[in-house]
């Protein structure tokens, strides 16, 4: 017989092993279904601003620019001052010096002077292209004084922490190895 709304099941052997099946009540799937709508929502619409971005602001990672980052990483003291261009956006660029800040607020324990020696220059080129395509937002934000609160200002970290962490795959490493 069916589960009434709000009902647990008993012990439930399928194919795929053993479940216990609850059926949520109207409310509670009504509400679940709002939480992840209103998330895909977000989603979509961010994709949607974010490549109406990319394609506005024109990047275009330098060739050798791969081999320069690498160089920079390397000996970063060196380089603090170093206006070269590795990527260019409408209406700024990714220099070497600004490269190397973005570096600077990376973990240490990413290893990502490593990591960025290990990684063929394709995937430095994604990584530029993708730094780039920060400072193009950013630049964004400070034209339409966009201020954080404290809680944006800690969903952002986290958001950091994902995109540092899709690096990692992209570059193909384990920091933590």
């Amino acid at each position: 017989a069916a589960l009434k709304p709000g009902q647990i099941s008993k012990l439930v052997q399928s194919k795929f092993g053993y479940h216990i099946v609850q059926r949520l009540t109207y409310a509670q799937a009504k509400d679940e279904y709002e939480k992840s709508f209103a998330q895909v929502v977000g989603v979509n619409a961010e994709r949607a601003y974010m490549a109406k971005l990319d394609s506005e602001s024109n990047i275009k990672v330098n060739s050798g620019a791969a081999a320069q980052a690498k160089v920079a990483a390397l000996d970063p003291g060196s380089h603090r001052k170093d206006n070269t261009v590795l990527a260019s956006y409408k209406d700024g660029n990714l220099t070497v010096s600004r490269y190397l800040t973005w570096l600077d607020g990376m973990p240490p324990q990413q290893n990502i002077t490593q990591q960025i020696q290990q990684a063929p220059d394709s995937i430095i080129q994604i990584f530029l292209r993708s730094l780039a395509g920060q400072e193009v937002m950013l630049k964004r934000a400070d034209s339409l004084h966009i201020v954080l609160s404290p809680a944006e200002q800690t969903a952002m970290s986290a958001g950091y922490l994902q995109w540092v962490t899709g690096g990692w795959t992209s570059l193909g490493v384990d920091p933590h190895a």
